[in-house]
C-alpha cells in the first residue's frame, strides 16, 4: 500500500505541535533531518529500498516520543511487551511502543515499515534494509554535531551496514560507561552485526 506522505507528515507535525513539550519544534525539525538522511544514504549507496516508505518511517520514526512513560508503560503492559527489558533505560519505550500507536492512530500496517519504527532506537539482529537505514539515518542526521555521528555519517554515505555495525558498538560502550541497562534487541544487533566491524 502507497501513504501519502503529505498527509502523513501533516499528521506528525499537528501531532508534535499539540504536545506541551518544549522540544517539540526541534523534534519536528530532527525528524525532517532524518528523512533527508534516508534518501542520501540510499542514493549513495544505491539501495533497493522504496523511497516513498522510508521518508514515511523516518517522518513517523519518533511518533510516540512525547508520550510520558507512565503512558508508554500502560501500552507496553496492555500488549504484553517484556518491562524488564527497559529497567533504567526508558528512552527505548517511545520505539517499541511506537508500532501500536502508529496503528490506532496513522492506521500505517505495513509491517516493513513498522519494524523500522521498532528497532530505530535499540536496532536488532537481521534487519531489514528499511529498519537499518532509519536505524542509522537516526543517529547521523545532520543535526547531530557531536564526533562519532560525523565520522560514522561519512561511512553511512559509503557502507550503511558497516555504520549500523559501528553505531551498535558505540551504543554499548556509551550504556555500559553511564551504567545504563543495555536492551537485549541491541546486544542481539552488537552480536550479529560485529563480524562487519
Amino acid at each position: 500500500m502507497q501513504y501519502n506522505l503529505e498527509e502523513i507528515k501533516n499528521k506528525v507535525y499537528k501531532k508534535f505541535m499539540d504536545s506541551t513539550n518544549l522540544e517539540k519544534q526541534e523534534r519536528f525539525a530532527h525528524t525532517i533531518r532524518v528523512m533527508e538522511m534516508a534518501e542520501k544514504i540510499i542514493k549513495s549507496n544505491n539501495l533497493n529500498i522504496d523511497l516513498n516508505k522510508a521518508k514515511i518511517a523516518a517522518l513517523i520514526h519518533d511518533y510516540a516520543k512525547f508520550y510520558d512513560s507512565k503512558e508508554l508503560l500502560a501500552y507496553a503492559r496492555e500488549y504484553k511487551l517484556n518491562c524488564k527489558d527497559f529497567k533504567n533505560n526508558y528512552k527505548v519505550l517511545h520505539a517499541l511502543v511506537g508500532p501500536i500507536i502508529i496503528r490506532k492512530e496513522l492506521n500505517i500496517y505495513d509491517e516493513d515499515i513498522l519494524d523500522a519504527v521498532k528497532y530505530h532506537t535499540t536496532g536488532n539482529e537481521a534487519l531489514s534494509p528499511l529498519s537499518m537505514l532509519i536505524y542509522v539515518s537516526d543517529f547521523v542526521e545532520e543535526g547531530r554535531d557531536f564526533f562519532e555521528a560525523k565520522k560514522f555519517r561519512e561511512i553511512a554515505l559509503k557502507d550503511y551496514i558497516f555504520a549500523g555495525a559501528k553505531i551498535s558498538e558505540f551504543t554499548i560502550d556509551l550504556l555500559k560507561k553511564k551504567n545504563y541497562s543495555i536492551h537485549p534487541n541491541t546486544i542481539k544487533m552488537y552480536e550479529y552485526y560485529k563480524n562487519k566491524l
